[in-house]
């Protein structure tokens, strides 16, 4: 009983913080869209683990089939440059990485939303050590940049649409009777 004193009040707090609080962006980085991350790349055979491995190391079962084609897989547990943000890690999800546009999929996972990406770009940049002292400056300006980046991005549109063009905006396909070589087979009567 003597417990309850203390968990009640504590509830009660969470709760009130919960109702009143907005929900935090979509690219922010919370304990529930690190956790999140953590799931969505677990449950990514065919995605992530296959190359990036189940240590995050880049040495899953296909990255000795993309070193022989000369696509060096990225461990996540390096050290990561002070330039490198997580909206990085969001893009080479999203539309990919000059080094591996020739990959069937490019490296654009769009089968995952995009809070399902950010979580995930969220939780593998979470797994790399600290930047060096000197390095600080240089992360927090390059932090700073890339989520005005992905706030402006979001302030205009749900999705984060990068080279993506909405199904309204695309040419018009050409009418099957207008394209070179078409042959209507004749109806049986």
């Amino acid at each position: 009983m003597q417990s309850m004193k203390y968990i009640l009040p504590a509830l009660i707090l969470a709760s009130v913080v919960a109702c009143s609080s907005e929900k935090p962006p979509i690219y922010e980085a919370t304990p529930d869209s690190l956790y999140k991350g953590s799931l969505y790349y677990a449950s990514s055979e065919y995605n992530c683990k296959s190359c990036h491995g189940t240590q995050w190391d880049g040495n899953g079962p296909e990255a000795k089939n993309l070193e022989k084609d000369g696509i060096k897989v990225p461990s996540f547990t390096d050290a990561t440059p002070p330039e490198v943000t997580p909206v990085d890690y969001f893009k080479a999800m999203t539309v990919g990485t000059a080094n591996t546009k020739t990959l069937p999929s490019g490296h654009a996972f769009q089968s995952h939303t995009d809070r399902g990406r950010w979580a995930m770009a969220n939780f593998l940049y979470s797994l790399a050590p600290a930047v060096a002292t000197k390095d600080q400056a240089k992360r927090q300006e390059a932090m700073t940049k890339a989520m005005e980046e992905a706030k402006q991005a979001y302030s205009e549109s749900r999705r984060w649409n990068m080279g993506f063009v909405p199904l309204a905006e695309r040419p018009k396909s050409p009418k099957l009777e207008d394209m070179k070589g078409y042959n209507p087979v004749p109806s049986q009567q």
